[in-house]
């Protein structure tokens, strides 16, 4: 165990994923990479096809099959119950996401320990159906401690808090290596990576890439493309077949190394955006949207630009003072880098997860 992160016992981690994943789900392998060394790692639950089963086994976790094929609350909670015997050594239970909140829930009653819940979405993510907004909003009266991704996230939740323990610890990243190729042809590249939803701003990107068109740019659009958006990017790529590239599904590490600045013009709240941690990991400059935990990541003017969607305008014109000026990039890029170095790095984010939870089941003794 790292010497900063203090012994905390058998803590039970539950996810329910049954795949590989993004948010929550990926940043629970880099968790799983930062307390590696610890000696009293928790337990993993989680589904045996999973890839944070597979990284739990591999780095040594105590980790159990939760033995389901599908994510859902009906087959959920009998698995829990059938590995609850096992399980009667822990002194607390984490919901590592909203979908495993009811597992929590019952794994805590059942063996009367305290139950923790993190809260990577808003009550009312586009994500979950209604009935799952509603099981949220009612399984988060009954937490012993809530742990939220950004103060934006916590002051969604607010009206549905009674009591207990809230906290508020950023997700951070492993870092990586950094080193970026320049442009071959001399353009600014500009990376967008939200070809797999509406909300991630796809229609105003489409005026910003037009706006832009006599720019010394090129888009980068990454991410696997939604049914109803394959239309309309395949018709923007057609009219500025010079200047955007579809590029499909690519590694954190791969996009970072090929992209000069990321644009994030999200219309929708997002509790603390991953791509922005991974932005400035890479010393690169960004352009987002003002919504959810994007300015807790974002220092206005000094690692990047923030907008109000509703003034798109707003974001253009940061962009274009980005794309012109190299200089401003560069220097916004070294401080972005700065900023992960000193904030956002995932080892104190796994420490304070482990103080957190040695503080509860400590209270709980």
């Amino acid at each position: 165990m790292t010497a900063s992160a203090p012994a905390m016992g058998p803590m039970v981690i539950l996810s329910t994923n049954p795949g590989g994943g993004t948010g929550a789900y990926m940043m629970l392998n880099y968790f799983l990479e930062a307390a590696a060394d610890w000696e009293d790692k928790p337990t993993l639950v989680v589904p045996g096809s999973s890839d944070v089963y597979a990284q739990a086994v591999r780095l040594g976790f105590p980790t159990f099959d939760l033995g389901v094929r599908r994510d859902r609350l009906a087959t959920n909670l009998p698995a829990i119950a059938r590995l609850s015997k096992q399980l009667k050594h822990a002194r607390g239970v984490c919901a590592w996401h909203t979908r495993g909140f009811e597992m929590a829930l019952f794994l805590g009653k059942r063996l009367g320990i305290p139950t923790v819940a993190i809260y990577h979405d808003p009550p009312d993510s586009p994500s979950h159906g209604t009935l799952r907004q509603q099981l949220m909003r009612w399984d988060t009266r009954r937490f012993d401690m809530r742990i939220f991704v950004s103060h934006a996230t916590q002051a969604q939740w607010t009206p549905w808090i009674q009591s207990g323990t809230n906290l508020v610890i950023h997700n951070g990243l492993p870092d990586r290596d950094c080193d970026r190729p320049p442009s071959p042809d001399g353009k600014v590249r500009v990376g967008f990576l939200g070809m797999y939803t509406w909300h991630k701003g796809f229609p105003l990107l489409m005026d910003w890439i037009e706006k832009t068109a006599g720019e010394p740019v090129r888009w980068h659009l990454y991410g696997d493309l939604a049914r109803d958006l394959a239309g309309p990017a395949k018709q923007i790529q057609a009219r500025f077949h010079d200047t955007v590239d579809l590029c499909g599904r690519k590694s954190p590490e791969a996009i970072f190394r090929e992209i000069d600045i990321l644009v994030q013009p999200s219309t929708s709240f997002d509790p603390f955006p991953t791509v922005l941690l991974e932005a400035a990991r890479a010393g690169i400059p960004v352009v987002s949207s003002n919504l959810g935990g994007s300015p807790e990541i974002v220092l206005e003017g000094t690692t990047g630009y923030l907008f109000d969607p509703q003034q798109p305008g707003t974001g253009l014109q940061a962009l274009l003072r980005l794309i012109r000026h190299e200089d401003q990039r560069h220097r916004m890029g070294t401080r972005a880098r700065e900023q992960f170095q000193q904030h956002l790095r995932i080892a104190p984010m796994a420490e304070a997860y482990a103080r957190a939870w040695e503080t509860l089941c400590h209270a709980h003794r």
